[in-house]
């Protein structure tokens, strides 16, 4: 079953709550966490990765402590020894999002502001670029990232990140079901776009249909409050 998950991080956790969740990553994790020095930054980080063990430990019914990391050729990370566990992170902002199935799935998040929308000319295919362009003002922007989510959530599912080139497939906006494009990349997946937050667009990419409940949503407080009793162990 798809799992889909949100964390709402407008504030800091307490120094102390941050010490003992640190804790329960691992050291590499834990070292790449202290190099921020933007406590904003470690945060979304520490909560990324307690967000996937957190995930790992209840549907594989294994110890956090038993949970081991690797990263295929291209970098994509996933859980070792664990082939039906398959899942995928972003965050952007005030949001931290997670996403996880027994197939592949890919995800994005992204905060809408202003951007040069001849980034989309350059990089995304030219259907899409005449999507954006015909849009005005606000509109154009929200394109723009729907687009970039949409995109960024299918090449993260396939696990070849951004070595694939963004113009090598396309995608036709259609309210929150997008319709995906291409002759030679692998075309077995489902998108569903996102609109539950303010200023924000975020992206799923399945290989199995996306429910339209699949999203839940938590404050960062009550997220780390929970996660801290059921990884300790």
């Amino acid at each position: 079953m798809l799992e889909l998950i949100a964390v709402y991080c407008d504030r800091h956790i307490d120094a102390e709550q941050f010490r003992r969740l640190l804790e329960l990553a691992d050291e590499a994790k834990r070292a790449r966490i202290r190099k921020f020095r933007r406590r904003e930054d470690a945060q979304r980080l520490l909560v990324a990765d307690l967000m996937v063990r957190d995930l790992a430990k209840r549907r594989l019914r294994i110890r956090n402590r038993e949970i081991r990391f690797s990263r295929n050729a291209c970098g994509k990370p996933f859980v070792q020894n664990s082939p039906r566990f398959r899942y995928n992170v972003s965050h952007s902002g005030d949001w931290v999002v997670c996403v996880c199935d027994e197939e592949e799935v890919g995800i994005d998040v992204e905060l809408v502001r202003p951007i040069d929308v001849k980034l989309a000319e350059r990089f995304f295919h030219p259907t899409e670029y005449k999507q954006i362009i015909e849009k005005e003002g606000r509109e154009r922007w929200e394109a723009f990232f729907k687009l970039w989510t949409l995109k960024e959530s299918y090449v993260k599912a396939i696990g070849t990140g951004l070595r694939q080139p963004l113009s090598a497939f396309s995608f036709e906006l259609r309210d929150d079901r997008p319709e995906f494009r291409s002759d030679m990349l692998p075309r077995h997946f489902h998108f569903k776009l996102y609109d539950w937050a303010p200023d924000y667009k975020l992206a799923v990419c399945a290989a199995k249909k996306i429910a339209s409940q699949s999203l839940t949503v938590i404050g960062v407080k009550t997220f780390c409050d929970e996660v801290c009793e059921r990884l300790a162990d």
